[in-house]
């Protein structure tokens, strides 16, 4: 027997096909077997690893909460409360939250801060970490780390962040800061709240980053990765409170086990006199060894197999497991060996336990072990299999060679393919212009995001400040009417709880009337209609179901034995039939498949020749005839793409080119500035037609609101009307008036506001326009008579509304018992009667002093065409004494006067007579006096006044001259008074001062 062999296994494979296929099968689903529990134990190791982990995450957790609940013994609460929102707030575990907070914390409690200022300098730095770690893209232990030079001093690590805490700077930011002193006068404690303030203003621009970028894609895996975290460290601490009552009971058990094994081991010692060696467990290692050896050749050779390949491959596995199984096996197989066959065990040496291997010690039995032991036997019969399995495996490797063929060359064209691909691609986006394209699209993209997203920001705020400015100034509107609804809320609801309350007790005060008898009587009586009518149907029912039943069960039941005979005799007769039909089918299919072996299927055969036979003829004739002809083609639609129709595109393409620039140059030259121009002028057009429509609109809202307001109000008022009636509440019926006018009041004024404002103003803005509009300017004499006829109308119009206001001012004062206004507006009615009508004559005459007027300016025209006519200039030297002569002559001629209109008074310019009538004003006197002798006494009467030592006597005689003057130069104008008339006109105005100044006597 060899050194590597320890025996042969004898396979019953013997040349037979189907006997060595059967085997094989077997061999295959064994295979299949081992790979399922392959599977399946791999399975079960993925989560024996989960459960792993979330035990690991859990006991992590226990730990480090134990350091919390050691630090923080009074603020454990506050502390889990900051490690559970860690997650959102600082991107932090739980269990790195409480183990940065508790390795801070027990760091400033060890340099002699309290339990809360330590906490506040734990979560700060913790929160810090996490900020740190977002914002400079490390890791939270890395951070973490870093910033526990606040407490070690160290500087090193936090230049990484930008933060230079050396002693000068240190010095200088105590000083700046109110510290007092440099970090040399100070204690350890100080230079550790020092460094903390430090860091904490350097790291300014870090703080809150991880909040402000939760929604990042890296936060947001960060936040899942910790979630995920959490939940398995929850997980864990569950797994750990089940299974370490099952870990103490194992520890016990595995107590006993090692008691029960050294007393295994003292009795082993004891029967075999304390003797082992190592050779007894070389055999099997050997066959282990040698299994493994054949589970490699078969892995090996299957790299590139198919289903034949894979099931090769499982062998191998099931025999390495086997070979697995033989180790764990060796050293009580061995026990049938006493003593070792080979030169060493009787050499001189004393007993010993021997070396530990993988199947343990090794143990010397002594002749116990003379003979083929079982393993002997194994050995042979592995031998064997292993010997087989590679000749299997040549085999296998020999025909997976022919299949595969020369397909290493199709391989090597792939990698160079590939290799070609990846440079092609290399040189496509390293390119300068793809690089700085890509470049400008990034920009552009940040840029439009950016802009995308401040505007939307500045969207959010401003509907945000609408929202809550017109919620600010709506409360500071309508606070007032606010409180007044909320009270009416608050009364109608506690009048209608009121209302709720009382009938609920006058419900219930009728209904104490169904307690009587006699609503018990009647409750009876219905009872006892739906009760009694009830059980009179339920019986009726019951009744005919009997009867119906019985229809059709008596006759069965009296019938029994007549029916059974019937019944076996037509299934005697009806199994004939069903034997003859069953026995058809069969021999029918039987035919039909014979008929489909014999004829059918040689017919589907020929076809299917028939079609192979085709199919290469035709693959042959394309080869031969077609694929040259294609080849070609082409060949020649390459050549004529690329001389002709490239060309064509490349022409189309830029024609097009060329017509975007020519819509480019339209655009900016004649679409742009003419919408400019349409915008310039057309938006001051639309302008006011916009403001004019809005202002309809609102005023049209206007109109409808106050509508509406007068209707409501006319409802209350007819409802209060009534409910005065009905309550005899006169003064609620006359409130109810009061509310009906008023509400017509307000539909009246409202309707006639809007209708003034847009049809009787600009009406009257129209008939002004005609009445300011000089007619004869256009229309001549015509024109004239017209100004003259309007101006009357003007006149008539201030007139009769003299008129109407005096008897507004009449019926005003009658009403309130102002007789004074009452008779004031009697004056005002008369004065407009009467200057009504004055200027209802004067207009005939004015329009007859216009005709002649437009004759007189006729004429003077004709004056004036005849002066122009003779009249010249003239410019000449006398030859004879050579004097020069020039000069102007023109003829003048006298005017005619034109006559003005009857007037109420007037200024007349020196040298333009007119004629007028005077004398015809109705209320007073008129003086016509030159308007030097006018200024002249003026100024007498000034001085006089203003002088000095001028006595009574003088300012009278001064008076009297100028009195005297006036009355004289009136004279001369042709204006008389006598005493009549003076005498007259002083009794007309002490009536009139007696009618303003005394009372009315009304008879």
């Amino acid at each position: 027997m060899s050194a590597t062999s320890v025996g042969q296994i004898g396979l019953d494979l013997v040349v037979n096909k189907n006997q060595f296929e059967s085997q094989m099968t077997g061999i295959t689903g064994m295979a299949k077997k081992a790979g399922a529990a392959l599977a399946a134990a791999f399975g079960i190791k993925k989560l024996v690893d989960f459960g792993k982990q979330c035990l690991e995450l859990g006991s992590d957790l226990a730990e480090v909460q134990n350091v919390v609940d050691v630090t923080f013994p009074k603020m454990t609460a506050q502390v889990d409360e900051f490690a559970k929102s860690a997650a959102q707030s600082f991107g932090l575990s739980e269990t790195m939250a409480k183990q940065y907070t508790g390795t801070f914390g027990a760091m400033a409690k060890a340099f002699g801060f309290s339990e809360k200022q330590a906490y506040d300098m734990g979560t700060t730095l913790t929160g810090l970490a996490g900020d740190v770690a977002s914002f400079y893209n490390l890791s939270q232990d890395e951070a973490y780390t870093k910033l526990k030079s606040v407490f070690t001093g160290e500087t090193e690590s936090l230049k990484d962040l930008g933060v230079v805490m050396t002693q000068t700077a240190l010095d200088s930011y105590a000083m700046a800061n109110g510290f007092g002193k440099t970090t040399s006068a100070m204690t350890e404690a100080e230079k550790v709240a020092l460094r903390y303030q430090f860091v904490q203003d350097q790291l300014s621009a870090a703080q809150g980053d991880f909040a402000r970028t939760s929604d990042s894609w890296a936060n947001q895996c960060r936040i899942l990765s910790l979630q995920t975290q959490s939940l398995m460290a929850t997980i864990g601490q569950g797994l750990i409170n089940l299974f370490t009552p099952v870990i103490k009971v194992i520890n016990i058990a595995i107590g006993k086990l090692a008691t029960l094994a050294n007393a295994f081991k003292a009795f082993t010692e004891l029967i075999t006199g304390n003797k082992a060696s190592n050779g007894g467990s070389n055999g099997v290692s050997e066959i282990a060894a040698s299994a493994a050896d054949a589970g490699d050749s078969l892995n090996g050779a299957s790299d590139a197999a198919s289903n034949l390949t894979n099931n090769t491959n499982k062998a191998g596995k099931a025999a390495q497991n086997a070979a697995k199984k033989m180790k764990s096996l060796m050293g009580f197989d061995q026990i049938n060996k006493l003593d070792s066959q080979s030169s060493t065990s009787s050499s001189g040496t004393s007993p010993s336990t021997g070396s530990t291997g993988t199947a343990g010690n090794g143990v010397d039995y002594g002749k116990l072990a003379d003979g083929d032991t079982v393993i002997d036997k194994t050995d042979e019969k592995l031998s064997a299999l292993q010997k087989r399995c590679q000749e299997l495996a040549k085999l296998f490797k020999k025909g997976f060679e022919i299949g595969f063929g020369d397909s290493q060359k199709k391989i090597d064209s792939i990698n160079k393919s590939v290799k070609n691909i990846g440079k092609n691609l290399k040189e496509i986006f390293t390119d300068t212009a793809v690089v700085n394209a890509a470049n400008r699209c990034a920009n552009n993209i940040a840029l439009a995001f950016g802009k995308i997203t401040g505007s939307t920001a500045r969207i959010g705020l401003t509907l945000a400040d609408n929202l809550v400015g017109g919620v600010d100034k709506y409360l500071a509107k309508s606070k007032g009417y606010i409180k007044k609804r909320i009270v009416s809320l608050f009364d109608a609801t506690g009048e209608i709880a009121k209302l709720s309350g009382d009938f609920s007790v006058a419900l219930a005060d009728i209904f104490d009337v169904f307690s009587g008898d006699d609503a018990k009587a009647i409750t009876a009586d219905i009872i006892q209609v739906f009760a009694d009518g009830f059980l009179g149907a339920a019986d009726l029912a019951v009744k005919f179901k009997r009867d119906f039943v019985s229809l059709f069960t008596v006759p069965v039941i009296q019938n029994t034995d007549k029916i059974s005979e019937t019944l076996e005799n037509m299934l005697g007769r009806w199994r004939v039939t069903f034997d003859a039909l069953s026995q058809s089918f069969t021999d029918t299919f039987d035919k039909i498949n014979s008929v489909y072996d014999q004829y059918f299927k040689p017919f589907v055969d020929s076809i299917t020749q028939g079609i192979s036979d085709i199919l290469g003829t035709f693959l042959d004739a394309y080869n031969t005839y077609l694929s040259p002809y294609l080849d070609y083609i082409s060949d020649k639609f390459s050549s004529v793409w690329k001389e002709h129709v490239q060309p064509a595109l490349d022409g189309i393409l830029e024609l097009l080119g060329k017509v975007f620039e020519n819509l480019k140059a339209l655009w900016e030259t004649a679409l742009v500035p003419c919408i400019e121009w349409i915008v310039n002028n057309v938006m001051p057009v639309l302008g006011p037609i916009i403001g004019g429509l809005g202002e309809l609109i609102l005023d049209l809202l206007a109109v409808a609101g106050d509508v509406i307001k007068g209707i409501t109000d006319i409802l209350g008022g007819f409802i209060d009307f009534c409910t005065g009636v009905f309550t005899n509440d006169f003064s609620k019926c006359w409130q109810g008036i009061e509310e009906i006018l008023q509400g017509f009041k307000t539909i009246a004024t409202s309707i006639f506001d809007f209708a003034k404002k847009y049809t009787f103003q600009p009406f009257i803005d129209y008939v002004k326009g005609i009445f300011r509009t000089d007619w004869s300017q256009s229309f001549g004499l015509l024109g004239t008579v017209l100004n003259t006829f309007l101006e009357s109308v003007k006149r008539i119009w201030g007139d009769a509304k003299t008129i109407f206001n005096g008897i507004i001012t009449f019926i005003k004062g009658t009403f309130h018992g102002n007789w004074k206004q009452a008779w004031s507006g009697i004056k005002d009615i008369f004065k407009g009667i009467f200057d009504s009508l004055v200027a209802l004559a004067k207009t005939p005459l004015n329009a007859v002093i216009d005709i002649i007027n437009n004759l007189m300016h006729k004429l003077n025209s004709g004056l004036s065409a005849i002066e122009n006519a003779f009249s010249f200039s003239y410019d000449f030297t006398n030859p004879i004494t050579g004097t020069r002569h020039y000069g102007h002559y023109g003829m003048s001629l006298p005017r005619v006067p034109t006559i003005p209109h009857l007037a109420n008074g007037g200024y007349v310019k020196p040298n333009t007579p007119q004629l007028a009538m005077i004398g015809d004003n109705l209320h007073q006197g008129e003086v016509v006096a030159p308007e030097d002798k006018l200024k002249k006494m003026a100024i007498e009467a000034a001085l006089a006044a203003g002088g000095t030592g001028v006595s009574k006597a003088e300012l009278e005689s001064i008076i009297n001259r100028a009195v005297m003057r006036i009355v004289a130069a009136l004279t001369d104008m042709g204006f008389y008074l006598d005493s009549t008339q003076i005498a007259k006109a002083t009794q007309e105005a002490k009536a009139a001062m007696d009618i303003r100044y005394n009372s009315v006597e009304v008879k």
